[in-house]
């Protein structure tokens, strides 16, 4: 798993246990459990205990036997999981102000090995990302965002990974938003400007999924939703005939805490057009090749006007050199921070490996096109399969709000596994 970059998967961890404090003679057990149930390698949970009557003053001293412990001394203190699936102790330790033992209590915890099910192994390799048929000196091209951000095409070199055969679907998504609000970790905020499922992420609760948006702000400009999940009060369920659609109205937040509740996370940019072009340096548009998209083998050019279609319908007429679908109709977020010249800057014969983007920006990458995008193969037409832009072009708020057009697929790292 990658573990030079921290991400956090807020959840509450708690086990089962007593810690004995005095206060007033009295007992104050302490329960730990584990919120959700199953815990990742190189993910980064919130360990927390609640007490009943517990002497004001004691100290918690925290342990583990494996990960990493990034803080201590609270109630509640963040903990990284190791590298590598296998059993951990968690112990926390009170302590009263004189320094004498309250309690104790310890928690078994089993780090599981993420599951592959649904994804293609792409094997370690070299391809030309970007786009290889746009000459932007021609004095017919208009240089705009859209067509030279992807420019100029250079080699990159990739370690082998996983990815999603698919799109991740509202069934899924669905699933995942229900677990989170029944075990407390996630819930639906209804006001008068916007109703939305909420989850914690990086210590800071933000939207994963919305439901409506009526108004931002005045002058602001908010995006379409697709609004495929309805919500009963109780639970998310897909409305009939989308279960097994791209899940859309996303955001950047809930795609990544998705991924990282089951233990994977977002592909690069590079692993994304990777999975989307293969290797073959024959500068082809499509997934499929050079052959000119029918409805056979994608939901673009408004085949299906504005509708999504189920996973899997262009197999596999339309899936790419790596057996990876549903690549084109339909945006999907990246892990990478969107850098208008990041490619140029770092140009180079010798290939890029395993890049990851700038280290900061104002918005993050989207990939792909979106189902009303048309592509006839002309000259002067945008690359599909190279096309990168963000959402704060649209509307201020970017990868902060979601869109009707953005799913997402996972990814995961295929090294020693």
């Amino acid at each position: 798993m990658r573990t030079d970059v921290p991400r956090l998967l807020i959840v509450a961890v708690l086990a089962s246990g007593a810690v004995a404090a005095e206060n007033g003679g009295a007992s104050s057990p302490v329960t730990i459990r584990v919120l959700p149930a199953r815990v990742y390698p190189a993910v980064t949970y919130k360990v927390a205990l609640e007490t009943e009557g517990e002497r004001a003053g004691v100290y918690w001293s925290w342990s583990a036997t494996g990960g990493e412990l990034l803080s201590d001394g609270d109630r509640a203190v963040f903990w990284r999981s190791p590298p590598r699936p296998g059993d951990v102790t968690l112990r926390v330790v009170g302590f009263d102000p004189g320094g004498d033992e309250v309690g104790a209590a310890e928690l078994d915890v089993v780090v599981h090995e993420p599951s592959t099910e649904g994804m293609v192994l792409i094997p370690a390799g070299t391809f030309i990302m970007g786009d290889t048929w746009t000459d932007t000196s021609s004095p017919d091209v208009i240089p705009t965002i859209q067509n030279i951000v992807d420019k100029p095409p250079r080699p990159v070199h990739l370690e082998a990974y996983w990815i999603d055969r698919h799109k991740v679907t509202n069934r899924q998504f669905a699933e995942f938003l229900n677990d989170f609000i029944e075990q407390g970790i996630g819930r639906v905020v209804e006001s008068a400007d916007m109703i939305a499922a909420i989850g914690l992420y990086e210590g800071v609760d933000v939207p994963f999924y919305f439901l409506e948006i009526d108004r931002l702000e005045p002058g602001g400009r908010a995006p379409k939703l697709r609004r495929a999940l309805e919500w009963d009060g109780r639970r998310f369920t897909p409305r009939a005939g989308t279960e097994n659609h791209p899940v859309m109205d996303v955001t950047w937040s809930g795609a990544v805490t998705y991924a990282f509740y089951l233990g994977r996370r977002l592909p690069t940019e590079a692993e994304w057009e990777r999975a989307a072009r293969g290797d073959v340096d024959d500068g082809r548009r499509y997934p499929w090749g050079h052959q000119q998209p029918t409805p056979y083998h994608a939901n673009i050019n408004a085949f299906f006007g504005d509708s999504f279609v189920d996973i899997g319908t262009f197999s596999p007429l339309g899936d790419s050199p790596h057996g990876v679908s549903d690549i084109l109709g339909g945006f999907e977020w990246v892990d990478d921070w969107f850098g208008i010249h990041y490619f140029e800057d770092v140009a180079s014969d010798v290939p890029l490996r395993n890049p990851r983007g700038p280290m900061w920006g104002f918005d993050r990458v989207i990939r792909g096109v979106a189902v009303y995008n048309k592509f006839f193969g002309d000259r002067l037409n945008l690359e599909p399969l190279s096309f990168r832009y963000q959402w704060v072009f649209e509307f201020e708020h970017g990868h902060l709000f979601a869109h009707k057009d953005t799913g997402f697929r996972t990814a995961l790292d295929a090294a020693d596994r």
